[in-house]
């Protein structure tokens, strides 16, 4: 009787211990399983283009993921030094000449050329602005970038810097118009008074002269007070779009952040609600042979463009008056993405609802915009590829590459912007999805 109760002791006072035991080995470090901890794997690899490996990793515990190079001379990944970091550019951030013998880039806000061949690589500005979107032009004869609203060009052969345009924050000065009583004194004054009259013609003669003599000025272009957006040139130099935006004045959400260093709440600025009216977008193309500026619309000959939901017909009596008399519907204009030439350009144009995308050629001779491809989905245009369209498109001078929703499944689709004729190349109930 004694052995058995000296084994239920025992075995009251082992099973505490075991689960004491269990429960140390869940550990917090188990649970959160810290990379610190457990160890962390190689993460966004990087080619440069010498053809070095270049990725982030941290073997040794330390505070933070370092940056490691596998050379064609040392297989063993090794850290970078401070020299390796700062000359290191991904070759997904390099945009190559057409034949591939020279790249352009940026880094540290300002622009870089590289000559593949000799892998010489010169800094074209350094500027406390930042300088973005580098691009060859002017039958690559140039790279283009932009510094703040505008454009500028750096020659390659001469290393000669222009500016391309001259957008400028503001309202457009107006002319004060005289009343009549104004005008008939300046004439009055003007026939009293000799000399006054001859100052004034020779002012006139001299502004005449230098207005015929002097180099043609950048026309200035006032955005009042809308942000620019999508600021690009054509690859022949010619033709510079730009979308001009303002949000709404809707009411934003407010999130407080109660756990900050200086110890008070301060406030984070979210986002408007779902429902609220969106900003205005306008679309331009500055022509700078010709000097001249138009604006894109979407009119009522964009095929779609009033269509209303399919939701409307089940609210007839909320949606009256949309019913009777449809009205535009708000979009937004993505483009031109030129061919390789330039001699065209396909501007993506998405409905506010997002039930509409349009693909069109805008023609550089009339200015007008050409269907190539409507899509629409009552739900929301979107998928794989769809928002994806660029210069990368183009298959040559005539034809683009894209993908379509239309039957249900993102596949592939191939157009001449010329003829208007457009193949499927892939089909069934399967996605593309790169």
């Amino acid at each position: 009787m004694l052995k058995y109760i000296a084994s239920l002791l025992f075995l009251f006072l082992f099973i505490p211990c075991l689960a004491q035991k269990q429960l140390e080995k869940l550990t917090v470090e188990k649970i959160m399983r810290d990379p610190r901890w457990m160890g962390t794997s190689p993460s966004n690899p990087q080619w440069t283009p010498e053809g070095h490996l270049m990725f982030n990793w941290n073997p040794t515990q330390a505070t933070a993921d370092s940056l490691y190079v596998i050379s064609k001379g040392n297989k063993a990944p090794v850290e970078a030094t401070i020299a390796q970091q700062q000359e290191l550019v991904p070759v997904n951030n390099l945009l190559y000449n057409h034949n591939k013998t020279a790249a352009v880039f940026t880094k540290f806000g300002d622009v870089f050329y590289t000559e593949l061949k000799s892998n010489k690589t010169r800094r074209i500005v350094q500027t406390t602005d930042a300088e973005s979107n580098p691009q060859f032009a002017f039958n690559e004869t140039k790279v283009v970038y932009r510094r703040g609203l505008n454009l500028f060009a750096w020659g390659i052969l001469t290393g000669e810097t222009m500016q391309l345009s001259n957008l400028q924050v503001g309202k457009a000065p107006k002319e004060t118009d005289l009343n009549k009583q104004e005008q008939w004194l300046k004439n009055d004054q003007l026939a009293t008074f000799e000399v006054l009259k001859t100052k004034k013609e020779k002012r006139d003669f001299t502004e005449a002269y230098n207005k015929r003599n002097r180099p043609k000025e950048l026309r200035n272009i006032f955005i009042d007070d809308k942000s620019v957006q999508g600021l690009s040139i054509s690859p022949d130099g010619r033709f510079i779009a730009y979308r001009l935006s303002k949000p709404n004045d809707s009411k934003r959400i407010i999130v407080p952040a109660y756990v900050t260093e200086s110890g008070f709440t301060t406030d984070i600025a979210g986002r408007t609600k779902v429902g609220e009216v969106a900003g205005t977008s306008e679309f331009f193309i500055f022509d700078r042979v010709r000097d001249t500026v138009h604006a894109i619309k979407a009119d009522s000959t964009l095929a779609g463009i009033k269509d209303l939901p399919d939701y409307v017909r089940d609210y007839p009596k909320q949606f009256a008056d949309h019913t009777k008399k449809p009205a535009l519907r708000n979009v937004t204009f993505n483009g031109p993405y030129w061919s390789p030439k330039g001699s065209h350009g396909v501007v993506q144009i998405f409905s506010g609802d997002n039930k509409d995308r349009w693909l069109m050629l805008w023609d550089t001779v009339t200015h007008n915009l050409k269907l190539l491809d409507r899509q629409r989905d009552e739900a929301w245009v979107g998928g794989p590829g769809i928002n994806n369209f660029s210069e990368n498109n183009w298959l040559d001078e005539q034809t683009i590459w894209f993908q379509s929703e239309a039957s249900g499944y993102s596949h592939l689709y191939t157009l001449n912007v010329s003829t208007g004729a457009k193949k499927t190349i892939t089909t069934g109930k399967y996605e593309i999805q790169q």
